[in-house]
């Protein structure tokens, strides 16, 4: 592949979320042009590009996805000359080990900010290869962030330290990561899958689980309306605690990846507090 240099005409890269944008951003800085793909808003799952989006994929030098669960449909909108990049692929495993990590890793792979130090790492790799002649660059750049993120878990460690309460529910499985970092348990998780809905005896046991437990909080998608995560909460007497898994660079309080992990932290630990 043809190294083109940032100093003649930047790179451009493309990535699918805001936080992975703003992660290779603290990286890249102003070495590489950078947008994310998916408007903020937008669900990740069933989002399609609008003509202007394609147009603009169609020129991008290099796109670094997260998961292929969940990125991969980009990559029909990309030119044979992109490079293409996965955050949950590794380099070397054979195919076997491979499929099978896979199968077994949670795509949101961002919402762990231990993980998330992982991600930049890899991402730094990812830009130095591509282009050696900043790789110097890149590892300073990346030291410094991977610093602030060491900050950010001591920060959020410390928000629930003190938390008797640890258990609650989640609608979508996307806070696995994020449970196991700070002690918290899972106590169940109400769809697996976009668009899945409890059984009736799978919701009877949940709600049976939830009063036993004594688990009062459930954590929801920022703009998700969900009959069935109501219905549990009126059951058990609950809250229904709406987390921000994308963030949004117009929102001081969600405005980089970093906020937005703290906003989130900041949201269960107060409502794990208030169900004691």
């Amino acid at each position: 592949m043809t190294i083109r240099l940032l100093d003649q005409k930047k790179n451009v890269v493309a990535t699918s979320i805001f936080p992975l944008y703003d992660i290779i951003q603290n990286i890249a800085e102003e070495r590489a042009d950078i947008f994310f793909i998916i408007p903020i808003g937008a669900n990740p799952h069933t989002y399609e590009p609008v003509p202007s989006v394609v147009e603009r994929l169609q020129d991008i030098d290099m796109f670094i996805g997260s998961h292929r669960d969940l990125d991969n449909w980009i990559e029909e909108y990309l030119s044979e000359q992109t490079s293409m990049k996965y955050l949950n692929d590794h380099e070397g495993e054979n195919p076997e080990e491979h499929d099978r990590r896979h199968r077994e890793t949670n795509p949101h792979i961002w919402l762990t900010v231990k993980g998330a130090k992982k991600l930049a790492e890899r991402i730094a790799e990812y830009v130095s290869d591509f282009v050696p002649e900043h790789a110097l660059y890149y590892k300073k750049n990346l030291d410094e962030y991977l610093q602030r993120l060491d900050d950010l878990d001591r920060d959020i460690f410390s928000l629930f330290e003190n938390v008797k309460n640890k258990k609650f529910i989640q609608w979508h499985p996307a806070w696995d990561y994020f449970a196991k970092d700070y002690g918290l348990e899972i106590v169940g998780t109400i769809a697996y899958g976009h668009g899945d809905k409890p059984s009736v005896k799978e919701f009877k046991a949940l709600v049976e689980k939830a009063r036993k437990e004594n688990v009062k909080v459930i954590v929801i998608g920022l703009n998700l309306e969900s009959r069935a995560a109501t219905a549990l909460r009126r059951e058990i007497d609950g809250t229904l605690v709406r987390l921000d898994s994308i963030g949004d660079p117009e929102d001081k309080e969600k405005n980089s990846y970093i906020q937005l992990m703290m906003y989130n932290a900041k949201k269960l630990a107060e409502a794990l507090n208030q169900s004691d």
